[in-house]
């Protein structure tokens, strides 16, 4: 059960301020008779309500295909910005596996953010625990972890400013049988050979050492790179990678249409890469998810959440 959190507050008091208020413009649009006025102050409630409870716990599955250098065909899912805490609970993040484990993946990547703040509950991560993909989880950590954004700065909601929760996460992580890495990388045994998995700490924690995180591999080696930032793809010795995915933007969280975001872009790269695969080069592709859980406001508009489900079909043919 998912009790109230104080977090929470100031927007579910900013929500509260918007319904009333439109409330009240309907109803003196109505007792007016000004039918405009009534309807837009209808859209405009309508919009809130379904902006912050309804659209956010709405799962959708996005299916993508990319190209990987092996021979075997590998079904990869991606999920990013959990932000457990105010917003979702252990029972969303059940949700979450439950749609996951009926996609039967062969592997599974984590982007980062899987809390909301530092004093968020941790155990909302256990269901992660029922995870089976056939070639494991793998997981890095995101600057909620470290309480502060991707420009070094810390900041401060509430309290938790500038507060290292890494370990915490890590370990709540590694009780549910996830491969946490930072600035580490998994050689996997697959049917056709071998896949390297890496993963590199967030640049806002100021340990990224993306040359430790990524082996030395042939380019017929399949080499995967996990990263919270999709900023990662400005440092040269990221086109080494086949595929790299990553999290972060959350596409803008509130969107609308024929605008787009309405926030500042959080990356360096701008709102032009906000979601969906990108071609960095030749060699590369960047898979960037817009995640499943909420930060700041308690809202998604046009931009659900996403299970972001990657269809790797080899290029190498048989001889």
């Amino acid at each position: 059960m998912m009790s109230y959190s104080i977090h929470a507050l100031p927007w579910d008091l900013a929500i509260a301020f918007f319904l009333i208020g439109g409330g009240r413009i309907a109803y003196i649009a109505w007792k007016r008779r000004k039918r405009a006025l009534l309807t837009a102050s209808a859209v405009f409630i309508l919009t809130i309500v379904y902006g912050s409870f309804i659209e956010p716990q709405i799962i959708t599955v996005t299916e993508s295909e990319v190209s990987l250098p092996m021979k075997e065909y590998m079904k990869i899912v991606v999920l990013s910005d959990l932000h457990v805490g105010p917003y979702k609970g252990r029972r969303f993040i059940s949700r979450v596996v439950t749609k996951v484990n009926a996609l039967n993946p062969d592997l599974v990547l984590l982007a980062g953010d899987f809390i909301y703040l530092g004093s968020d509950p941790v155990n909302y991560l256990a269901p992660l625990a029922e995870l089976h993909p056939r070639y494991g989880t793998f997981a890095v950590l995101g600057n909620h972890e470290y309480s502060c954004r991707n420009s070094g700065t810390v900041y401060g909601v509430l309290g938790g400013a500038g507060s290292d929760y890494s370990l915490p996460v890590r370990r709540a992580l590694e009780r549910t049988g996830v491969t946490v890495l930072e600035n580490a990388w998994r050689e996997i045994t697959i049917d056709t050979g071998l896949l390297f998995v890496a993963g590199v700490d967030d640049s806002c924690s100021r340990r990224d050492d993306l040359k430790k995180a990524m082996p030395e591999v042939l380019k017929q080696s399949p080499l995967i790179l996990i990263a919270h930032n999709p900023d990662i793809i400005l440092e040269g010795i990221a086109r080494r990678p086949h595929l790299i995915v990553a999290g972060h933007t959350h596409a803008g969280q509130i969107r609308l249409p024929f605008i787009g975001p309405i926030a500042p872009s959080p990356t360096q790269l701008g709102w032009e890469y906000d979601q969906g695969i990108f071609p960095v080069d030749a060699n590369t592709t960047l898979a960037i998810t817009r995640g499943v859980g909420e930060s700041s406001p308690r809202a998604r508009l046009f931009a659900p959440p996403e299970i972001l489900l990657l269809e790797a079909k080899g290029n190498l043919l048989e001889n």
